[in-house]
């Protein structure tokens, strides 16, 4: 007789809620950053702050509720799917055909006739496709299941924290921050810095896309906390510090805020509230 490991089980589980957890982290995070447009610094993170990330989210109560209704019903619906297919492929393997449903009301009787209509469909699909007497198979779809779930409902919580961040309010946790950018030994200033552009010298700038949307960016001080924005710090590292302009509500224009990219050197300073 084969002997089984006891914590056989507990290491297959604990290896499915790791990475559900860094795919929701990950998701997370691609998402809120990619509506800044700078997604590609989410590969500076390591795996330990996807983690963190995810379980931040997990303590949030109503993502928790997003868990029940976004991930543990549809994995209870293809659980019902798999023993639906197994069920019919029995009865198919002995001739029989299923029992016939009750009689319903009219309306809930279309409705069931909808339902099982797709069903069937997906019944079919999975009898015709995939092995469900195989224990493998039937964990790989239910491991599918939970991480396309989990990055579906990860990715969406980012959108709304993206749509939170970029209002200028009270409950905004971002800080506020200023960047000193000290004037170089040869006296250029930096072009889109928040001052009189009488200070500015657009011939010793090269511009690569719109030289307009650059000039009006310093021509009507864009780059000030001017009518109710307020720059935040968004992200840092050792190369690059992203700042954006958040905004109240009501001015909000776009989809995407002003956010301007500044090299992390000497010459850069940070105040931040």
């Amino acid at each position: 007789m084969e002997k089984r490991n006891p914590f056989g089980s507990l290491i297959a589980v604990s290896s499915l809620i790791a990475a559900t957890l860094y795919v929701a982290g990950f998701a997370y995070r691609w998402s809120y950053y990619y509506n800044f447009g700078i997604q590609s610094i989410v590969w500076d993170f390591n795996v330990q702050s996807f983690l963190i990330t995810a379980i931040e989210l997990v303590r949030v109560p109503q993502n928790i509720l997003r868990v029940l209704y976004g991930i543990i019903l549809p994995l209870f619906i293809l659980n019902f799917l798999i023993e639906q297919a197994r069920r019919f492929s029995t009865l198919n393997l002995q001739g029989e055909t299923a029992p016939p449903a009750p009689a319903r009301r009219t309306v809930l009787k279309e409705i069931l006739k909808l339902l099982k209509k797709y069903l069937k469909n997906i019944l079919f699909f999975l009898l015709k496709n995939v092995d469900l007497n195989s224990p493998f198979n039937v964990d790989l779809l239910r491991m599918v299941l939970i991480l396309y779930a989990t990055y579906s409902l990860s990715s969406q919580v980012g959108y709304e924290q993206f749509q939170k961040d970029i209002i200028d309010s009270r409950n905004n946790t971002l800080p506020i921050v200023s960047a000193i950018v000290e004037e170089k030994s040869n006296g250029k200033t930096l072009a889109i810095s928040c001052g009189s552009k009488d200070r500015l010298s657009w011939d010793n700038v090269g511009v690569i896309g719109s030289l307009k949307n650059i000039r009006e960016l310093q021509e009507y001080h864009m780059t000030c906390s001017l009518e109710g924005a307020q720059w935040r710090l968004l992200y840092r590292n050792d190369k690059s510090i992203y700042m954006f302009a958040s905004m109240p509500k009501d001015k909000i224009r776009s989809q995407r805020p002003l956010t301007i990219v500044l090299p992390n050197n000497d010459n850069t300073y940070l105040v931040l509230e």
